[in-house]
């Protein structure tokens, strides 16, 4: 999804449904799927937010691929499982 996409978007909810809109910047840039046990530890790391979706499922996003690779190298226990579209593009790339 492009800057342009998101433009459109807004545009669409704004004048469709008169739905004001605001975007902010994130800085993270990789999400995987985690398990409760998993987003205790998270939580309580630098550079890692734990984030619920409406179904109960639990995301990690992480400030930085490096950060998310070492993590999931020096603690193998947790459950870091790729998204669907990242697993796509991981064995794709």
């Amino acid at each position: 999804v492009g800057p342009m996409q998101f433009e459109v978007a807004v545009h669409r909810l704004e004048t469709e449904f008169g739905a004001p809109v605001e975007l902010s910047p994130t800085s993270y840039t990789v999400a995987r799927r985690t398990d409760a046990a998993s987003a205790s530890a998270l939580r309580a790391m630098r550079g890692v937010d734990v984030l619920g979706r409406s179904d109960g499922t639990l995301i990690a996003v992480f400030e930085s691929v490096y950060w998310l690779d070492r993590l999931a190298a020096d603690q193998p226990e947790l459950v870091l499982e790729p998204l669907v579209a990242g697993a796509l593009a991981e064995t794709v790339g």
